[in-house]
């Protein structure tokens, strides 16, 4: 079992098991019984103290601010962000430069670009969502060959306008 090719061979096992429908679906309909709803709120409760919750918001702080963490997390992050965007920008404006959407907005750096839901989160069920599980999500979705529909690359501005005001100002 300590041999890499074997970890990495368990490793991807486990991730396509995890993956199947009907392991999620299971996972579902177990944690939905109230035997099971009960005993996780009781050990949640026992478990996240103020105290301990305290203690974790520290560690977690911590760490983060590790320059190598930083560096790290940054650089995962873009290129999770360069996995999800340029195929999203491809499907709506037929052409490979990534850059916002908006016809008026010039914004072409991948830094200032972010997902947009066209029609708002409530319309898609991506309430609560972090931007993060966003992405991975939109990740996986391409992964098996399908582009959500119903989002688009807006650069924050524009996207913070659009939320805001209902429109962005370049479109006035």
């Amino acid at each position: 079992r300590q041999k890499p090719e074997n970890k990495e061979k368990h490793r991807v096992e486990s991730q396509t098991y995890n993956r199947k429908p009907e392991v999620i679906e299971y996972r579902k309909e177990y944690r939905q019984k109230p035997k099971v709803k009960a005993k996780r709120k009781a050990t949640l409760k026992a478990y996240l103290t103020p105290k301990v919750r305290t203690r974790i918001k520290k560690e977690k702080s911590e760490y983060s601010k590790k320059p190598t963490v930083k560096k790290h997390i940054s650089k995962k992050h873009l290129e999770l962000k360069k996995q999800v965007l340029i195929p999203i920008s491809k499907k709506i404006t037929n052409s490979n430069v990534l850059k916002c959407n908006c016809p008026g907005c010039p914004e072409k750096m991948i830094e200032f670009l972010s997902i947009d839901h066209i029609d708002g989160r409530e319309k898609m069920g991506h309430v609560g969502w972090s931007t993060e599980t966003l992405y991975y999500w939109i990740r996986r979705q391409l992964e098996q060959g399908i582009v959500p529909d119903g989002l688009q690359v807006l650069c924050h501005n524009c996207n913070w306008a659009k939320g805001r005001y209902g429109k962005c100002p370049h479109q006035k």
